[in-house]
């Protein structure tokens, strides 16, 4: 009767092209990862060929499902599949995909992660804020570095005294004022 059943599930699950009804199965904490499979499979035989169920599925939240899946599955954190960064870890030596390389579920979300661009997929991978973060300090450490910030501030505060003072006000009245470009108005 397990079998049976098994199968049954199986079958419905290959035979499913309503989208809508297949996501709420796209979840590690409810579904088996044996299940799982099977829908994500499906989600890889659909999406590559409809536009409209690609952009449903952003916007319903299942990329990032899929991105939380493949993170959860890959262990080690190399990484998306099909994304630079996980090309980067394989290009490093690192351990890879421990959970996904060579797999179907691998596979499923490689097709999935195809179907848009590599932006949109590190946009919905977890971690990706974090990522953020890190090039915003490293930015800010480079400016500092070349001491951009200091030159900047100085140069326009120099700027502000060369310029001649606006119709209808008096020099002393312009000091106290920001400098403001042409076309811009306060």
């Amino acid at each position: 009767l397990t079998t049976k059943t098994k199968r049954a599930l199986k079958c419905n699950l290959e035979k499913t092209l309503h989208l809508d009804a297949l996501e709420p199965l796209l979840s590690l904490s409810t579904t088996p990862p044996n299940i799982l499979k099977y829908v994500v499979a499906q989600f890889a035989k659909i999406l590559p060929h409809d536009v409209g169920a690609r952009r449903m599925f952003v916007t319903s939240g299942g990329l990032q499902r899929i991105q939380e899946i493949a993170s959860a599955f890959a262990g080690s954190g190399a990484g998306v599949p099909g994304t630079l960064g996980q090309q980067q870890a394989v290009e490093k030596g690192g351990a890879g995909l421990s959970g996904l390389t060579g797999t179907k579920m691998g596979e499923y979300i490689m097709t999935i992660n195809g179907c848009y661009p590599e932006e949109i997929v590190r946009y919905y991978s977890p971690g990706y804020s974090a990522t953020l973060l890190d090039k915003i300090d490293e930015y800010t450490r480079s400016q500092d570095y070349s001491g951009g910030g200091r030159q900047q501030s100085q140069q326009q505060h120099g700027s502000q005294q060369l310029l001649p003072p606006l119709p209808g006000q008096d020099a002393g009245q312009q000091q106290g004022q920001q400098a403001l470009p042409q076309g811009i108005t306060a």
